[in-house]
């Protein structure tokens, strides 16, 4: 009876020391994500942010291989990336970059909007469209088969100036592109700009004087001498005697 007794209060115990143990005794954590994501991450080489590097200089370090060609058209051209890195790029073409024809007689382009490419690990991106204006007024538009090679930012700093301000970015083409030409061609008059076509005009036509008196505006802004350039002089009417 004694015995039967002692067992029973060894069991008692032993359960409610089982009971304690797994109230107040140590906690076996569960496996955390992000570490898993980390090692996933650490071991295919391709994990975490991608590395942002200006096109020039992601050329010049052999990060990627660029092909350009023009569009038969004077307000974009394409670009094609292949990536020759182990690692994720965003590669990032400014304002300002230019692009010189390989063709005798064709213009060469100017970037006049910022623009961000996307490129994983050893991979391309083919024919991606970028926004530019051409800085040869007289010459013929790029055809799909000429080539384009980066030259890098525009030595001209008025340009520069120019095609970085915020405020250019938010006009229409045509005011961009006859703003370009006013610095790299300096028509004398309105009448002196080639035509570009629109809805309004298929066989195009020049700036008209209140264009140019917002150019000169913007020159302004951007801090650009306006007396260098012809068609932004200002005309003082005449007095009669």
């Amino acid at each position: 009876m004694k015995v039967l007794i002692g067992c029973g209060i060894v069991i008692v115990l032993f359960m409610l020391s089982g009971v304690i143990y797994a109230l107040v005794g140590p906690k076996t954590q569960p496996p955390s994500d992000t570490a898993d994501t980390a090692s996933t991450q650490q071991s295919s080489g391709t994990g975490g942010a991608a590395d942002t590097v200006e096109l020039a200089e992601a050329c010049s370090r052999g990060f990627v291989e660029l092909h350009a060609k023009g569009r038969h058209s004077i307000d974009s051209f394409e670009v094609s990336l292949t990536s020759k890195s182990t690692k994720s790029l965003s590669v990032k073409i400014l304002p300002g970059t230019v692009f010189t024809s390989t063709s005798p007689g064709t213009q060469s382009m100017i970037v006049v909007a910022e623009r961000l490419i996307s490129l994983a690990p050893k991979k391309s991106v083919d024919s991606y469209v970028v926004e530019a204006a051409c800085i040869n007024m007289h010459l013929s538009a790029p055809w799909s088969g000429d080539q384009l090679v980066l030259s890098g930012p525009a030595e001209n700093q008025d340009l520069l100036k120019l095609v970085q301000l915020p405020e250019f970015q938010t006009k229409s083409f045509s005011f961009k592109q006859f703003a370009i030409w006013t610095i790299t061609d300096n028509p004398r008059n309105a009448d002196a700009y080639m035509g570009i076509s629109s809805g309004f005009s298929p066989f195009g036509s020049g700036p008209s004087q209140t264009t140019l008196d917002l150019i000169r505006e913007l020159f302004e802004s951007a801090g650009i001498d306006t007396t260098k350039y012809d068609a932004l002089k200002v005309v003082m009417p005449k007095t009669s005697n």
